[in-house]
């Protein structure tokens, strides 16, 4: 494994991706557990973005893992 910093392009690739993520299964967690309104599934959309960019950007290949086993466990 490689344990070099990533640069900002880097950073910027891994949280897009993880926010594409987080938009994904921020929807799909929403429409299954709560019944809402609008103001709510946007919330909700935001914090999952935010969160799955984050934490993709952090952790990298960590978190692909980590999110491969829930989207199993669905």
């Amino acid at each position: 494994m490689n344990d070099r910093e990533p640069d900002n392009e880097e950073k910027a690739i891994r949280f897009g991706c993880g926010a594409l993520f987080g938009a994904f299964a921020g929807f799909i967690i929403a429409a299954k557990v709560v019944v809402m309104s609008y103001g709510m599934l946007a919330a909700i959309m935001v914090c999952a973005v935010l969160l799955c960019g984050y934490l993709a950007m952090r952790l990298g290949d960590d978190f692909w893992r980590w999110a491969l086993q829930g989207i199993r466990w669905w």
